[in-house]
């Protein structure tokens, strides 16, 4: 026999036509995603019987609904390196984000009269409300990132940016993530051990917490987890099917040593900057007659998304902002090209004063904030540009 070890786990992870197939959908080794950690766990929930017998002795259990679950605690991001072709972790950003918006859009700012907040394309097609585009600005090179407001023909609005783009300046806009009132899609996830050729699978899979890491030493990390309606592994449970024959994956880490923040319309300079958002989704797990999670049955509570900024304390902006209970905008870009950028925009956060830390040496201290809408399902964006 052959101990499996964990240097040797691969995963893979499909969109299902319906929810919690078995046997799933076909797989292929384009389904492959470089994993960090992945658990893929399950429970029978059985109960000891509490009938009186004479003597005092548990002796049966009692069946209860099967609950299943994945964690994806540790994955890179990595952009796939061609804008519009979504990276092989964006299927989870989408399914726990409710849905994205597609392009390949590379123009420039047209004839006109730009400013920090508007201006117009030369070539707007396709491009829609809520998209994250990459200004380019020609003068010193650097990039930044907003979120479009109104689009009017070629004309656009969006976020402040840091000082107006001039006439000719690249502009760059690819996958951007949007927030949906209901979640729809649900993923199969397997996870191959192949030395003793172990395998598990979880089906009817929901993304209903999303962490996203932005630090300036090391590449952006995603954590994802949620509840599954069904599990299987070699023992036993539903089928687990063959592993591909290959298992390929596209693009690159993206590294926090390359990138920029931004507060409203200035720069900001942080150490790490952590997203988190919980959708509150339930399965539906109570009808009689079944023994799994037939479905997704929708939110329990409001959605939350919150932010953390840590930042050596030299710039105030944040704690002026938490003090006089004053929003701002978040814009964070990791990257400069084109197809292997990462982004987030926060359009309206609220922060808390923060404790300052009484330790020797440098002071570093975290911002906590609290994402609000604005006008519904804008509570935070990210992309892949």
């Amino acid at each position: 026999m052959t101990i499996e070890t964990g240097a040797l786990e691969q995963g893979y992870a499909l969109v299902e036509s319906a929810y919690s197939v078995v046997p799933a959908d076909a797989l292929s080794a384009t389904d492959g995603i470089r994993i960090l950690q992945l658990a893929l766990t399950s429970k029978k929930n059985r109960e000891p019987s509490p009938e009186k017998r004479g003597t005092p002795d548990q002796a049966q259990s009692l069946p209860r609904r099967q609950t299943s679950a994945f964690n994806l605690s540790e994955i890179m991001w990595e952009p796939s390196g061609t804008l519009g072709t979504i990276s092989n972790v964006g299927k989870f950003i989408k399914a726990g984000f409710g849905g994205n918006h597609v392009l390949s859009l590379v123009t420039t700012v047209a004839a006109g009269t730009p400013t920090t907040t508007s201006c117009d394309l030369t070539d707007a097609t396709g491009v829609a409300v809520g998209d994250l585009v990459v200004f380019t600005f020609a003068s010193d090179s650097h990039r930044e990132v907003t979120r479009i407001k109104t689009v009017v023909g070629t004309a656009i609005t969006f976020d402040a940016l840091s000082a107006a783009p001039a006439v000719a300046d690249a502009v760059v806009i690819g996958i951007t993530y949007k927030l949906a009132s209901n979640i729809t899609e649900s993923l199969a996830i397997y996870k191959y051990y192949n030395a003793g050729g172990f395998k598990q699978a979880v089906y009817g899979a929901v993304v209903d917490q999303l962490e996203a890491s932005f630090d300036g030493t090391k590449e952006v990390m995603l954590a994802i987890q949620g509840p599954a309606g069904d599990y299987g592994d070699s023992s036993g449970g539903a089928t687990v099917q063959a592993k591909p024959g290959s298992h390929t994956t596209v693009g690159a880490p993206a590294s926090g040593l390359v990138g920029g923040f931004w507060v409203d319309n200035a720069a900001f300079l942080v150490t790490a900057v952590k997203l988190t958002m919980n959708n509150q989704l339930v399965l539906r797990n109570k009808e009689l007659g079944t023994s799994k999670a037939s479905g997704i049955g929708g939110r329990n509570n409001l959605r939350q998304v919150n932010v953390e900024v840590t930042f050596y304390l030299e710039d105030t902006t944040l704690l002026g902002l938490a003090n006089t209970v004053v929003s701002g905008v978040l814009r964070c870009l990791v990257g400069d090209t084109n197809g292997s950028m990462v982004a987030m925009v926060a359009p309206n956060v609220e922060f808390e004063i923060p404790d300052v830390p009484g330790d020797i040496g440098l002071k570093e201290i975290t911002v906590p904030g609290v994402c609000y809408a604005e006008s519904g399902n804008d509570q935070v964006f990210l992309a892949e540009l």
